[in-house]
């Protein structure tokens, strides 16, 4: 049975939860947790502790590490800030971001195919996409443009954010099947954390919320760990304190429910 660590939040809320352990099975709790999450609710964050093993949190460190120096320096959605970021899988959508189709279609030579095995070897995304299956009951699948399946994950080290949302909508072309997406979120898998800053931040605010209004908007933190598996809304403002101290390496994607003549559907991207 999942225990419920921590809840808080009036108006937006977080959860933590701890019944991963590595490679278990989620629990009730954690399933309904994920939800709630998807159901646009004050549940805004779900943190799930100790999703990943030690043993294969220091496997991904070990394979991904050096390759961060060969990373992209992008100011990735919406962060003024570079972020390194190491593809995992070419993602070929023509999102309509400044940089933001360049950067999808960038591939790294030389290791990334190790980094990419590393990850599906410990179940990334597989595991991921079941649970977000289980919470919705829809089968998954990659979502396309142009016929293309998109990438399933990246792989970062998120040191820095500003203030934005992460709404698939407004960075996709008009026919895309994105923009039939009704709920979304992203989703973070902390295999390595060592900064002692990085904290996230969401607001009870959307992208329509003037940015004068911030102080007075209600909030919640959240400071990874490594193996914390990080669900999150990414229709509310959010971003990350500077951890330049440290790594905050994860494996990332994004996942929404598609609504479409009357046919609900699952899809990721990355």
């Amino acid at each position: 049975m999942a225990v419920s660590v921590e809840r808080t939040g009036t108006n937006i809320q977080k959860t933590v939860l701890r019944d991963m352990d590595g490679f278990a099975e989620p629990s009730p709790e954690t399933i309904a947790a994920v939800a709630e999450l998807l159901a646009n609710t004050k549940l805004r964050l779900v943190q799930l502790k100790g999703f990943l093993s030690a043993d294969a949190c220091a496997r991904l460190t070990e394979d991904a590490r050096p390759l961060m120096r060969q990373a992209l320096r992008t100011q990735h959605m919406g962060n003024r800030r570079p972020t390194d970021i190491l593809q995992v899988g070419a993602s070929r959508g023509k999102y309509g971001q400044a940089g933001f189709a360049e950067f999808k279609q960038e591939r790294l030579s030389g290791g990334n195919d190790s980094v990419e095995y590393a990850g599906r070897q410990f179940g990334i995304p597989k595991r991921v996409h079941d649970l977000l299956s289980q919470a919705t009951g829809l089968e998954h699948r990659a979502g396309q443009e142009q016929g293309v399946p998109l990438g399933s994950m990246v792989f970062r080290n998120i040191n820095s954010a500003d203030i934005h949302t992460d709404d698939i909508r407004r960075r996709v072309p008009s026919d895309s099947e994105l923009q039939d997406i009704v709920t979304q979120c992203s989703w973070n898998l902390f295999f390595c954390v060592t900064a002692k800053g990085g904290c996230t931040r969401l607001y009870d605010g959307d992208i329509n919320s003037p940015i004068e209004s911030l102080p007075r908007l209600e909030s919640v933190d959240m400071r990874p760990e490594t193996g914390d598996l990080v669900l999150m809304n990414t229709a509310s403002l959010h971003e990350v304190e500077s951890a330049y101290d440290g790594l905050r390496l994860c494996a990332s994607g994004m996942a929404g429910v598609r609504e479409k003549d009357d046919r609900r559907q699952l899809l990721s991207w990355a």
